[in-house]
């Protein structure tokens, strides 16, 4: 089979740009993450009263980062109402049998689908200023939080890292 010259210079023509959209002007390869971000403020300690059952969603020996378990039913239910997600009415179900004052996130009995939405639901709190991140080292509540949103080889996500760069939760949203 024959290419007539006019469609062999399209194909090259389109090799090249593909090339040099994966090339810097320095020469250099572009990564296979592309990243740009937000910069958002967080909740202050005023989410929470003192009949306020904790939520832990993630705790280091650096940070702790938290919310009330109520603050978390109400995101719950929401979401239930907007897209009826049995996940999440599963979820519910299980979040809302829980008794204590401290709930760890980690210690709770969950299926791998209910992670994956326990992680929507927290970043989802954090993105909306209902979340608390306390940083151990100098007992104070972080008050920033970046929201850096990115492509990395087929999947898109979220990196929410505090502002010294250390990474708080990643979050795959879906795939391209």
């Amino acid at each position: 089979m024959k290419l007539s010259l006019k469609k062999s210079i399209k194909y090259i023509s389109l090799f090249v740009i593909f090339i040099s959209l994966k090339i810097n002007v320095n020469g250099q390869m572009f990564p296979d993450t592309l990243i740009y971000g937000d910069t958002i403020y967080l909740a202050d300690s005023a989410i929470l009263n003192s009949n306020s059952k904790i939520i832990v969603f993630f705790d280091n020996e650096k940070y702790s980062v938290f919310s009330s378990q109520n603050l978390l039913l109400i995101n719950l239910k929401k979401w239930i109402k907007k897209y009826d997600i049995d996940w999440d009415k599963d979820l519910l179900k299980l979040l809302e049998n829980e008794n204590k004052d401290i709930i760890y996130i980690d210690s709770l009995d969950y299926t791998l689908l209910q992670k994956s939405r326990i992680e929507f639901r927290w970043a989802n709190l954090m993105e909306n200023k209902k979340c608390l991140i306390y940083n151990k080292g100098n007992k104070l509540l972080e008050k920033k939080i970046r929201i850096e949103h990115f492509l990395e080889r087929n999947n898109t996500g979220k990196n929410y890292k505090l502002l010294n760069e250390d990474l708080v939760l990643k979050l795959y949203t879906g795939s391209i």
